[in-house]
């Protein structure tokens, strides 16, 4: 898919160029090197994001503006500049303003040693994992997502300010709690389009860790109308703190082994 990659001021990389196999390429190098790095940079290059931070700023190389990444991808030159007062987007040399037709070029499956964080790690890392897969299964995931993060953002800059702004906050309470209620019914399909494949996986390999009789179950608990209902009981927190004490999506991800439950969110 993935033929010829240029990578700039990303990381640890003033500038790295690589000529990829067009069955598979193998990247061997000692630790630290930045092996991770360039596939992260691949991920950025189609989609635009990456799977190990919430945004592209940290990983600009530590110096300079922005970061450029640049490859053929299934016969179409993709081309990315970002920075933090810019993103230009360009396929086949013809800058796009939407990012939509680019994003629909190619997909990413990314593992990493990172990935046990996803069972042991926060929760930021799991809705990093789960935002990251449904921005390519979903069409309108991604709008969804920047309009809640959008409206978190401005609601939660007027909880700041001096003196108080509370008909600016509740202008942003409804488009929150809209997008707050999307996002969570697509994290929950998301989930719920996951879990075979999550029971699946586990069996292969637990009959020799574990023996026969160990399980795991992966679900998705949550309540819509504690979206809408927490938000009058929590004003006057937030009010006070300058920041909202309780924000959707209210859901909890939950992965048991057993009577075991190592993850949650």
């Amino acid at each position: 898919m993935v033929s010829r990659f240029l990578v700039r001021d990303f990381r640890c990389f003033t500038q790295f160029e690589l000529d990829l196999h067009p069955a598979f390429t193998c990247v061997v190098g000692k630790n630290a090197l930045g092996k991770t790095s360039l596939l992260e940079a691949l991920a950025v290059l189609l989609r635009l994001q990456s799977p190990r931070t919430n945004s592209l700023q940290p990983v600009i190389r530590s110096g300079a503006r922005g970061l450029v990444v640049d490859g053929i991808v299934r016969n179409y030159h993709l081309q990315c500049y970002y920075s933090a007062s810019r993103r230009k987007l360009a396929i086949d040399s013809v800058e796009q303003k939407d990012p939509t037709e680019y994003l629909n070029v190619g997909r990413v499956v990314f593992l990493a040693n990172s990935d046990i964080d996803l069972i042991r790690g926060s929760s930021e890392g799991r809705r990093r994992f789960f935002d990251f897969v449904g921005n390519q299964l979903f069409r309108n995931y991604r709008e969804i997502l920047r309009s809640y993060e959008k409206a978190l953002r401005s609601r939660n800059a007027y909880l700041k300010m001096v003196p108080a702004r509370p008909k600016e906050v509740a202008a942003y309470t409804k488009p929150l709690l809209k997008f707050g209620h999307q996002l969570t019914a697509l994290r929950a399909f998301l989930v719920e389009r996951l879990e075979p494949y999550v029971v699946s996986a586990f069996a292969s390999v637990s009959e020799d860790m574990f023996g026969d009789l160990t399980t795991i179950s992966f679900g998705f608990t949550l309540s819509i109308t504690a979206i809408g209902t927490s938000f009058p009981a929590t004003r006057r927190s937030s009010m006070l703190m300058g920041a909202a004490t309780v924000v959707p999506p209210f859901a909890s991800v939950a992965m048991a082994v057993s009577s075991y439950l190592p993850a949650n969110r």
